[in-house]
C-alpha cells in the first residue's frame, strides 16, 4: 500500500490529494501518516487502486481487484482474478475489450457491435451521445459545473449581485432541456447525493424572483443597480452542451439593468482570457476531490481562482470544514458561499454505461466502478 500511495504522491491524478500529508511510513504493518492540518475526511481521498509493490511503475501493474488485464495473441482481454480478497462466485471467467484511441473510434466500435459496454461521458463525447439503441445505466460523479465571476470587475464585486444570480435560472430544467437528464442539480459545492449537502439551505427556484432581487428595495438593493450593466459569459467552444448551457444562462441572466452575452471561445483562448483576467463571468467545470475542497476555486490564490475572490469569512468556514467534515460544518461553509457567491454551482454531472438495447440487465454502475454488480447482471442472448 506505501508503494502505491508513494507512487500516486508524484502523479499528475492524484497528487493533489497529497497535499496535506506531511510523510507516510509503514510502522509493525500499520501505515502510519502524518498530516500538515487536522482532516478526518482523509480516508475518502485514498480511495486509490493498490497494486502490488515493485509493479507500481508499470503500464499495467497487478492490482487487487476481480479481474486481471492480460494481451495474447487475439488482443486484450480480462480475466478472472484466482486470488481476490472476494468469492466472485458467477462472475464471468474472461471479458475480451476492444481498443479505441478516441470516442468516435469507441461509438463506432460499439454501434457495428464490435463491443457491447461502453463507458461514456455523455456530456463531452458528442459522437456517443447521438448514439442510438441503447440502454443508459447512470451514476453521479464528483465533475461540478459552475459559474464563477471576476470580482476585480467593479459591479461583479458586489456580492449581492452575485447572489442575486443564484436564483436565476432553473436547474432542473436545465437537466432535462440541455443536459439531457445527465445531472444533478445543486445549489452548493458538494455533490447532492452526500450526506454532507445541505438541502434545508437550498433557495427554491422561483420565475420572478431573480429580477425582483435586482429592483430597487431600498438601501439593501445591490449597488450596481444605478446603472445598465453590461457583461459577458465565458464558455469553451469544444463542447456543444457548455455551449449551449451558457447561451442558456446569458439569456436567464439577462433583466432589469443587467444583460449578459455569451462569447464562445477556443479552448486556447478560453483559457488565456481566463488567466489574463479577461471576463466577467466564466462557465467552468472542475472535478472535486471526495472530501469536497474548494480552495482551488475559491481561496486566496487558488489557482482555478481566476475571479481574485478573497474573503476570511469563506477561508475559515472552508478550513473548519475540511479539518471536521460534518453536517454542521458543510451548512456553515455553504451559508458563507450563499451570500458571498464567489462562484455559483449548477449541477454535478453524470458518467454513464451503455449497453445495447435489451442485452444485459442488472446495470448499476458508481462513478469508480462500471462493473460493480457484474456477477447479478443478467444477459439475454438470442
Amino acid at each position: 500500500m506505501l508503494a502505491t500511495y508513494r507512487r500516486a504522491q508524484v502523479s499528475e491524478r492524484y497528487a493533489a490529494r497529497f497535499a496535506n500529508i506531511a510523510s507516510m511510513r509503514v510502522n509493525r504493518g500499520a501505515l502510519v501518516i502524518t498530516l500538515l492540518q487536522a482532516d478526518n475526511a482523509l480516508p475518502a481521498l485514498l480511495d486509490i487502486p493498490i497494486v502490488r509493490s515493485g509493479t507500481e511503475k508499470d503500464a499495467v501493474p497487478l492490482g487487487t481487484g476481480p479481474y486481471l488485464f492480460l494481451t495474447g495473441s487475439d488482443g486484450s482481454f480480462l480475466v478472472r482474478n484466482e486470488n481476490w480478497w472476494c468469492e466472485g462466485e458467477g462472475l464471468p471467467e474472461r471479458i475480451p475489450l476492444a481498443g479505441a484511441k478516441d470516442a468516435d473510434t469507441a461509438a463506432y466500435l460499439f454501434s457495428a457491435k464490435k463491443a457491447h459496454l461502453l463507458i461514456a461521458d455523455l456530456l463531452g463525447d458528442t459522437s456517443v451521445a447521438s448514439l442510438g439503441g441503447v440502454e443508459r445505466a447512470d451514476a453521479p460523479t464528483t465533475s461540478m459545473y459552475f459559474l464563477g465571476f471576476n470580482t476585480k470587475r467593479v459591479a461583479l464585486a458586489d456580492a449581492k449581485l452575485r447572489a442575486a444570480m443564484r436564483t436565476a435560472f432553473d436547474r432542473e430544467a436545465i437537466i432535462a432541456s440541455l443536459l439531457a437528464g445527465h445531472a444533478q442539480a445543486a445549489q452548493f459545492p458538494i455533490s447532492p447525493v452526500s450526506p454532507l449537502y445541505p438541502t434545508a439551505l437550498e433557495e427554491p427556484y422561483t420565475v420572478g424572483a431573480y429580477e425582483a432581487a435586482l429592483t430597487p428595495a431600498g438601501e439593501d438593493a445591490p449597488a450596481s443597480e444605478s446603472a445598465p450593466l453590461e457583461l459577458t459569459l465565458l464558455v469553451n467552444a469544444e463542447n456543444s452542451f457548455k455551449a449551449a448551457l451558457a447561451e442558456y444562462l446569458a439569456r436567464q441572466l439577462t433583466a432589469a439593468h443587467v444583460t449578459v452575452t455569451a462569447v464562445i471561445l477556443p479552448w486556447a483562448d478560453y483559457l488565456t482570457a481566463l488567466q489574463d483576467g479577461n471576463f466577467d463571468l466564466w462557465l467552468g467545470e472542475v472535478r472535486l476531490t471526495a472530501d469536497w475542497n474548494i480552495s482551488n476555486l475559491v481561496g486566496t490564490g487558488g489557482a482555478l481562482n481566476y475571479g481574485k475572490f478573497s474573503d476570511a469569512a469563506v477561508e475559515k468556514a472552508l478550513a473548519a470544514f475540511l479539518a471536521n467534515e460534518n453536517s454542521a460544518t458543510a451548512a456553515e461553509l455553504c451559508r458563507e458561499l450563499a451570500e458571498k457567491a464567489p462562484i455559483l454551482p449548477i449541477v454535478f454531472k453524470s458518467v454513464s454505461v451503455l449497453t445495447p438495447e435489451g442485452l444485459i440487465d442488472g446495470v448499476a454502475p458508481t462513478m469508480t466502478r462500471p462493473l460493480r454488480n457484474l456477477e447479478q447482471w443478467t444477459f439475454h442472448f438470442s
